[in-house]
């Protein structure tokens, strides 16, 4: 679905603003086509299916190779939209989320 929205493409993404690219912007995007049936479409003509599925997990910045590896190996579902949380500031201190 990333390649539908082109969302991969870094002039797209600055186009959509930083607060488009979440997972709540994704789920949008999904659920929309889900409605509208355009990708199947496209599929249909190319002779293509494929499937889509929301997965949430949440992992550290530093583990996030090897889940990613892990993935990769044991699940393979492509492609992973992947959404760093940043920083936030609690009680005007900044506060990495672990």
């Amino acid at each position: 679905m990333l390649e539908d929205v082109l969302a991969q493409n870094p002039l797209v993404r600055r186009l959509y603003g930083r607060n488009r690219l979440g997972s709540r912007t994704y789920t949008k995007i999904m659920r929309w086509n889900s409605r509208m049936g355009i990708t199947k479409k496209v599929e249909r003509v190319l002779g293509l299916h494929s499937e889509s599925v929301i997965q949430t997990s949440i992992s550290r910045l530093a583990a996030r190779l090897s889940f990613s590896l892990f993935y990769a190996e044991h699940v393979g579902l492509w492609p992973q939209w992947i959404c760093p949380i940043g920083r936030n500031r609690i009680r005007g201190a900044s506060r990495s989320i672990r």
